[in-house]
């Protein structure tokens, strides 16, 4: 008898989508790499062409990115730290 799956929970999609987004990463690191040896090796024509497209990668996945830090989850997301405020001292008018 088949055993029915589980349907994915909000955690394993933000998983799977943090894994495509490595993914998208190490191919941008990787296509920078190209234009650093084609740099090194003085082919400006290959190091220009080594980034067509790389700018919109770089915007789509920095899109995904704040989504993702903005997602409610039972997963560890690093957020930023929110200043603390300072409370007003006395006889201070401003607030």
């Amino acid at each position: 008898m088949k055993q029915r799956q589980r349907a994915p929970t909000t955690d394993d999609v933000i998983r799977a989508i943090q894994k495509d987004c490595e993914r998208q990463a190490e191919q941008v690191h990787e296509r920078l790499g190209e234009v650093v040896a084609a740099l090194r090796d003085g082919v400006t024509v290959r190091a220009l062409g080594a980034l067509v497209g790389v700018e919109n990668e770089i915007a789509d996945l920095s899109a995904i990115l704040k989504l993702l830090v903005r997602t409610p989850s039972g997963i560890r997301l690093e957020a930023r730290e929110i200043p603390q405020r300072k409370s007003p001292k006395r006889g201070d008018k401003r607030q």
